[in-house]
């Protein structure tokens, strides 16, 4: 499908996020904040928005002012050309995925796509909470699929948006969500080779690599900062 036309890589994400019954979080999408931080930030690469020097810093340059179709981006895109000073990526995929309501703005989107319903439901009988049950599961299915045939392929031409999605998925866990562990141990070697960049064109190379070691080091930044607050708490 045309670029232009498809789902943008942060709601595809949110399709792989949530239960397509209950409208909620999967229990292992611990980390969603930071693939939708990485999916952004892999949005603005690859519409040539915004550059990553080629060096340990990784520092994210504002590059040129584009109008981009989804508003969270060209908000993301804002944010970065109005920066006082730079920042490297997995800051930047920190802040993006930290954005207020991110989540349900993103879901949001898709609920007017046609995809998701925005309901909601009672907790402990007395607190509400917005959910996003999927009502066409179609797109979803088919993002699956696109990523299997990737992942079990030999294609050394890929998708360079389905390059994006499994880097992203990888770094953050949420390929264990779609896809048996036995699956992806067998395809181990596969999957590095995607995620390393070397499947897709030069220049999404550089954005599969940057989004994909991004949200690992923001990954691992949550991590050490949990521990650190929970050794601290129970000190």
């Amino acid at each position: 499908m045309d670029r232009d036309v498809e789902l943008s890589l942060p709601e595809q994400l949110m399709l792989l996020v949530l239960r397509d019954d209950t409208g909620t979080m999967e229990s292992s999408a611990n980390m969603y904040q930071l693939a939708l931080g990485g999916a952004i930030l892999s949005e603005l690469l690859l519409a040539g928005t915004i550059t990553i020097d080629d060096d340990k810093k990784k520092l994210v340059r504002f590059a040129r002012q584009k109008r981009l179709r989804d508003p969270i981006l060209n908000e993301c895109l804002v944010l970065v050309s109005e920066s006082k000073r730079s920042y490297n990526a997995a800051t930047w995929v920190s802040r993006f995925g930290g954005l207020k309501r991110l989540r349900h703005r993103i879901a949001e989107g898709l609920c007017r796509r046609g995809i998701l319903e925005d309901s909601e439901d009672k907790v402990l009988f007395f607190f509400t909470r917005a959910i996003y049950p999927t009502i066409n599961p179609a797109p979803e299915r088919q993002l699956v699929t696109r990523m299997r045939e990737a992942i079990q392929g030999s294609s050394r031409d890929l998708d360079p948006s389905v390059a994006l999605l499994i880097a992203l998925a990888q770094a953050t866990g949420l390929l264990r969500i779609h896809f048996d562990k036995s699956e992806l141990k067998e395809r181990k070697d596969r999957i590095e080779q995607i995620t390393s960049g070397d499947l897709v064109g030069s220049a999404t190379a550089d954005a599969v690599r940057a989004a994909q070691q991004a949200a690992q080091a923001a990954v691992m930044s949550a991590i050490i900062a949990s521990t650190v607050i929970n050794t601290t708490t129970h000190c």
